[in-house]
Order: structure tokens, then sequence, then C-alpha cells
């Protein structure tokens, strides 16, 4: 496995942006959206999501930024995924 330049664990900005780790389960994610920006790294795994109505593969280090009008939710993802977001 590649290692990150930097090191995503329990990181919070100054400014008060927290990130969260997930490693998500086979459960069925249904499309949402956030009133916020969101960005999305896969760390590890591979797996599939939803943005806006077009279906996109993940491949591992695939980065996401999706506005707050972005409908989008993850499927079929790997049991080893590791998904942060910001």
């Amino acid at each position: 496995m590649k290692h990150l330049l930097f090191s995503l664990k329990d990181y919070s900005s100054p400014n008060g942006f927290n990130l969260e780790k997930h490693n998500l389960t086979s459960e069925p994610y249904y499309t949402h959206f956030h009133d916020y920006v969101e960005v999305s790294l896969l760390a590890q795994g591979t797996g599939m999501q939803n943005i806006n109505g077009t279906e996109y593969h993940m491949p591992t280090y695939t980065l996401t930024v999706m506005n707050q009008l972005d409908s989008h939710r993850y499927y079929i993802l790997s049991p080893d995924n590791l998904l942060y977001n910001l």
C-alpha cells in the first residue's frame, strides 16, 4: 500500500474543518446531500459512487469534491475500504 504524504489521523484544521474516517459496510447508502462542501478520499479499497445520477468507479485514491447541490451515494465498496471525508 502506498502512503499518503501526511497523516490524516485525527485531523482537525485551525479553521474548524474535521476529517472523518470511515470503513463503510455493505449496507446501502441512500442518495443524500449536505449543506456544506464535501471532499472525500478513498484511501484504500474500491467502490462505486453516484453523483447527480451519474455512476463513477472509485479505484483506490479517488478524490471527490461535491458542492451543496450535489446528491451522492457510495455503494459496492470492497470490504477493506477506507474513506476519509472532510
